[in-house]
This record gives C-alpha cells, sequence and structure tokens, in this order.
C-alpha cells in the first residue's frame, strides 16, 4: 500500500468517525433537528449521485475497476457509497453549518430564516472541498477515461462534461461539481424548514428557535448590565439578550426594542428579557 492510498483511507473513515463522535459528545448542546438532518442529508448523497458514481449504473465504471486493489480492500464497492455518503453529510454539510454559525457570531436565527451571506459561505465551502478532494484525493479514479454514471443530482451525465482546468496532470470536470451546486441550496431551505417546524410543534422545547419572554421586577435604581442578567435567569452558554423597554415609560426615548448593553431602570418596573435560543 502507498502512501496516497492510506491517506485516502485514513482521510475516508475519519469523514465518517470524528463528526459522529463530535455529535454523542456534545449531543446535549446540539439543535433538536440534528439527527433528522443528519439523515436527510446522508439520503440526499446516497440518492442523489453516491450509489450511481458507486455502482456505474447509467453509462458509468463502477468505482473498484476505476482504483487500485488496495483501495477496493479497504474500502470495499459495496460499502464505499455509504462511506462517502456518510463523510458527505458529517464533514461537508455539517462542516458547512459549523461555519454558517460561526459566520453568523453563533447566532441559531441563521437557520431559521434564509441569510445570504451565510448560505454563500456554505457554497464556497461545499464546491471548495469537492474540488480539493477530485484534485488531490479522488484525482486517479476520476480522471478522464473513467466516466461516471449520470446521477439524479448529475443530470448532464457524461454527455455534457466539460474539462474545466487541468492542474499537474489532474483533471476537474464538470459532471463531478454539479451536485455540490446544487445540494447546498437544497439543504439549506429544509434545515430553515425543519427548525421552524420544531418551533411551532413543540414550543416548550428548549432548544427550539422560538423567542422566550421572561418578566423580572428591579425594585431600586442601578446600572444593570447584561451579564448579571444572563447569570441571573440562567440562560445557556451561546445565548443572545435583547432588551426591550416598557413602553409607558421609556416610549419617548426611543429605545423600545433595540438591543443594548446596558440599562437604567430608574423605578420599580417590569423590564421584559427576550432571549434567543438554538433549535
Amino acid at each position: 500500500m502507498s502512501f496516497e492510498e492510506a491517506r485516502i483511507i485514513c482521510v475516508v473513515y475519519a469523514s465518517v468517525i470524528l463528526p459522529i463522535v463530535i455529535y454523542i459528545r456534545n449531543k446535549s448542546n446540539l439543535p433538536s433537528w440534528v439527527p433528522r438532518m443528519y439523515l436527510i442529508g446522508f439520503l440526499a448523497c446516497a440518492l442523489g449521485w453516491e450509489l450511481w458514481f458507486n455502482f456505474g449504473w447509467i453509462d458509468g465504471i463502477s468505482v473498484d475497476l476505476r482504483r487500485s486493489e488496495a483501495l477496493n480492500t479497504w474500502l470495499p464497492k459495496n460499502i464505499n457509497w455509504l462511506m462517502n455518503s456518510l463523510g458527505d453529510t458529517g464533514a461537508v454539510i455539517f462542516g458547512g453549518f459549523w461555519l454558517m454559525w460561526i459566520y453568523s457570531k453563533r447566532d441559531m436565527r441563521v437557520f431559521s430564516e434564509w441569510r445570504w451571506g451565510a448560505f454563500a459561505i456554505f457554497m464556497v465551502w461545499c464546491i471548495g472541498q469537492n474540488i480539493l478532494v477530485e484534485m488531490f484525493l479522488y484525482h486517479d479514479q476520476l480522471s478522464e477515461g473513467k466516466p461516471l454514471s449520470w446521477a439524479p443530482l448529475s443530470p448532464l451525465g457524461t454527455y455534457f462534461n466539460p474539462l474545466l482546468f487541468e492542474f499537474n496532470n489532474r483533471t476537474l470536470m464538470l459532471q463531478s461539481q454539479i451536485p455540490w451546486l446544487i445540494l447546498p441550496a437544497l439543504i439549506y431551505g429544509i434545515v430553515i424548514k425543519i427548525s421552524n417546524s420544531i418551533s411551532l410543534k413543540n414550543p416548550t422545547n428548549p432548544y427550539s428557535n422560538r423567542i422566550l419572554k421572561k418578566s423580572i421586577t428591579f425594585c431600586k435604581t442601578e446600572d444593570f448590565p447584561i451579564g448579571p442578567i444572563r447569570s441571573s435567569i440562567s440562560t445557556p452558554k451561546n445565548m443572545s439578550i435583547k432588551v426591550t423597554y416598557p413602553k409607558k415609560a421609556y416610549a419617548q426615548k426611543k429605545h423600545i426594542g433595540t438591543p443594548i448593553k446596558n440599562f437604567l431602570i430608574s423605578h420599580t418596573k417590569q423590564c421584559e428579557i427576550f432571549i434567543q435560543i438554538p433549535s
């Protein structure tokens, strides 16, 4: 077995195992839609192209005829599609979700409303990783002369499959890029729908994307920063808090509903604390 073959095997198994380990270790802190989206992502990748590319069902060559015996031993054809689909879901799709969350400053609302900036990050990540995979990981089994099957998420098949560019005798073809041009928008739309559906069906779920309202009465004048409020109402980590002044007392200040870091309560009034928690 060559070093390159060992690298491919390690990358494939790591991309499957590590996301599952991360999920198990952080399950209690993750949104309730994660398992459902994992299943949906897996089915989309498997049925969308991995099974078709793997077995060469329509005008393609099966994977065992496109690579070395060492890879066929460690990644048999009958499980190769499964490993690739799990890796696509865990490492690529959920890795993209993590990048969207980081880009949105850990605001879980990115998964309940369409945000073009976050979607652009997701799209670039999906396409970028696929280019790297084709050029530096699977370049031998995806090279010219080794046609892939037609697939639902690669509808042009080999019938229109121009060479996009070539680098160091490694080629990048259109056919293998199309699934990751189509899938990100579908996945993002689905996660938004599921996230909002969970919030509506289970309003008591502590990990829904809803807004909770809690009233707190202050009995003396004091400058009360966000930190102590966060602590006093025992909000989980990574929560964002928005304070709304009582309309009757502060309407003239035009601060109603605006996020602020510090506020002053000058008499006994109830102030509404809005807590954004993840789904």
